[in-house]
């Protein structure tokens, strides 16, 4: 998202990405991929993998590690596009929410803990007897890693040679989670910012669609733990 300023200081907006709408784009009948789908599948396959293991990895600090909910990115292959109804539908025939489209062929997703069971038992199916045929036109899952969540402005502050004391910003948490589950993390999220020494401006607030928003003074020597 681009910067947004106050009265009082200027702020940074986290993470820097847009949200966009995407709209279903008629297509024409699928055209194969040039895929094995054992070797394409493995690669699906490694993808969910690597995504278990950063969750494993970050529950520690994760405030999402308690709800039945797990956000990852997906990939589309080069030429493919978001807008495109079928490879949306492919997405949600897998319990599969897009919550942020960061460009044409990249999103960040989410599924409960039960689907991503699915997912993964369903590209193992792929993988092994070529059923699932759909997983052709995803090219990759991946983590969402917390490197990924900070605004490129406040990435280049906080490696500054003498970066300020603190950074003023605002926190954006992942869009289309529901009310209930940012009701129940926000309070996590709040406490973490105390614990880093952080100190919240003002009351988190919701945009008009129901995004919460959190704005802090975080002392720019712990940034990178958030």
């Amino acid at each position: 998202m681009a910067e947004q300023h106050s009265s009082r200081r200027d702020h940074l907006w986290i993470p820097d990405e847009e949200v966009i709408k995407v709209g279903n784009k008629p297509t024409g009948r699928d055209k194969p991929r040039n895929v094995i789908p054992s070797e394409h599948g493995g690669k699906l396959s490694t993808g969910l993998q690597s995504i278990v293991d950063y969750i494993e990895h970050s529950k520690a600090s994760d405030t999402l590690s308690e709800e039945d909910v797990i956000i990852f990115k997906v990939t589309l292959p080069e030429g493919e596009k978001l807008d495109n109804s079928q490879r949306m539908k492919i997405l949600a025939d897998n319990g599969i929410n897009v919550n942020v489209v960061k460009d044409n062929r990249k999103a960040i997703v989410s599924t409960s803990k039960q689907r991503f069971q699915r997912l993964r038992n369903r590209v193992e199916d792929y993988k092994d007897r070529g059923t699932f045929k759909d997983f052709q036109y995803l090219d990759s899952f991946e983590p969402y890693t917390g490197s990924e969540k900070q605004a490129g402005k406040l990435r280049e502050l906080a490696l500054n040679i003498s970066p300020p004391s603190t950074i003023d910003i605002q926190l954006l948490l992942v869009p289309g989670l529901g009310r209930g589950v940012y009701d129940r993390i926000l309070p996590k999220l709040e406490l973490r910012i105390s614990e880093a020494h952080g100190e919240i401006v003002e009351k988190p607030y919701f945009l008009s669609d129901g995004t919460p928003v959190i704005r802090t003074l975080i002392p720019s020597a712990v940034l990178q733990g958030l």
